[in-house]
C-alpha cells in the first residue's frame, strides 16, 4: 500500500469523524435519540447509525458523479489549485467559528438544529430505523458542507476512479458511522444525567471540534506541503506541528479580540454617564457642582460659633 493511498484513507477517516462532530450534525442526532428514548426503542444508540449510513450514502453518490463529471469536463490548473486549498480554508474558519463560540464563557453550549424545522411532520415525529435513515438522506447535501467540500475538494484534486472513489466514501461512512453511534450513546447516557454534567459534556465535545478540525487543517497542509517528500508519519508530524500553531495563534487572536471588545464596551457605558463615573472615582470638583446645598449647609454649619 503506498503512501499516497493511506493518505487518502487516513484523509476520509479524519473527515468522516469530523463531518460527525459537526454542530448541526450533534444536534440532529441529538433529536432523534431523545425522541428513540421517549418512545422507548429497544435500542435508542443505534439512531446515530441510521443517520450515519443515509447520510454517507448521498456523501458518497455525489462524490462519485462529481468524478464521472471530471471525466466530461476538464477543470484548469488554477481551478485545481483551488479545489486542493479551498477546503483547507474552509475547515479553519469553521474551527475558529466553533472556538469563537466556546471562548465567550458561557456554559449553555448547545447546538440548535434549525434545518430539523424543514422536516415533515410526519418524518420528523417518527423514531423508526427507516424514518432516521431518511432523515440523513434528506439532510446531506445541508449538514456541515464544509467537510463535505474537502471530500469533493480532494476528490477533484486526485484522478481517482469511481470505484477508488466509492470505497473512499466507505471509509468515511463508517467513520461517521462509529462517531454517530458514540454521540448518541452520550445522549443516552446525559437523560440520565444532571444538568451541571450535561453543559460541562457539551462543552468537551465543543472543544474536541475544534481541536480535531486544526489538527486535520495542518494535516491537509502538510500534504499539500510535501506531495512528494517524506512518508505518511514525517506528514503526520508536520501537519500537527502546523495544526497546534494554527490553533494557538486563532486562540490569541480571538481573546485579544474579545477582550478589546469588552474594553470597547466599559469605556462606551462610562461614557454615556460621566457624572456618575465622576461620582464613583470620588471627584470633588462634580459633587460640589452636583450638591450646592450641601455646600451651603456647611459653610451654616460653621458660621454658628460666632453668633
Amino acid at each position: 500500500m503506498t503512501a499516497e493511498t493511506l493518505t487518502a484513507l487516513f484523509l476520509m477517516l479524519a473527515l468522516g469523524v469530523r463531518h460527525g462532530l459537526d454542530p448541526e450534525h450533534i444536534a440532529i442526532v441529538n433529536s432523534v435519540t431523545l425522541r428513540a428514548v421517549e418512545s422507548e426503542r429497544r435500542w435508542p444508540t443505534a439512531s446515530g447509525l441510521w443517520f450515519a449510513l443515509g447520510h454517507g450514502f448521498i456523501i458518497t453518490l455525489v462524490a462519485i458523479a462529481f468524478v464521472g463529471l471530471l471525466d466530461i469536463v476538464r477543470l484548469p490548473g488554477w481551478a485545481m489549485v483551488l479545489a486542493t486549498w479551498l477546503p483547507t480554508l474552509i475547515l479553519l474558519a469553521v474551527a475558529v467559528a466553533n472556538l469563537r463560540e466556546l471562548m465567550r464563557g458561557s456554559n449553555d453550549y448547545r447546538p440548535a438544529s434549525i434545518k430539523r424545522r424543514l422536516l415533515p411532520r410526519a418524518l420528523g415525529d417518527s423514531s423508526s430505523p427507516l424514518a432516521i435513515l431518511l432523515i440523513g438522506v434528506v439532510f446531506a447535501p445541508f449538514v456541515d458542507p464544509a467537510s463535505q467540500a474537502a471530500v469533493w475538494g480532494y476528490v477533484a484534486g486526485t484522478s481517482a476512479s469511481p470505484g477508488w472513489v466509492a470505497l473512499l466514501g466507505v471509509v468515511l461512512t463508517l467513520a461517521m458511522a462509529v462517531t454517530c453511534t458514540l454521540e448518541a450513546h452520550a445522549v443516552v447516557r446525559l437523560t440520565r444525567a444532571s444538568a451541571t454534567a450535561a453543559a460541562a459534556r457539551r462543552r468537551a465535545v465543543g472543544w474536541l471540534i475544534v481541536g480535531f478540525s486544526f489538527l486535520l487543517v495542518g494535516y491537509m497542509c502538510a500534504e499539500s506541503l510535501l506531495p512528494a517528500h517524506g512518508g505518511w508519519s514525517l506528514r503526520l508530524l508536520l501537519g500537527a506541528v502546523v495544526g497546534l500553531v494554527l490553533g494557538g495563534i486563532s486562540v490569541g487572536v480571538v481573546a485579544l479580540l474579545q477582550s478589546t471588545s469588552t474594553v470597547r464596551s466599559a469605556v462606551a457605558e462610562r461614557g454615556a454617564d460621566p457624572v456618575d463615573d465622576a461620582q464613583s472615582h470620588g471627584s470633588p470638583g462634580v459633587r460640589a457642582e452636583s450638591c450646592p446645598s450641601r455646600r451651603n449647609e456647611e459653610a451654616g454649619t460653621q458660621r454658628q460659633p460666632g453668633r
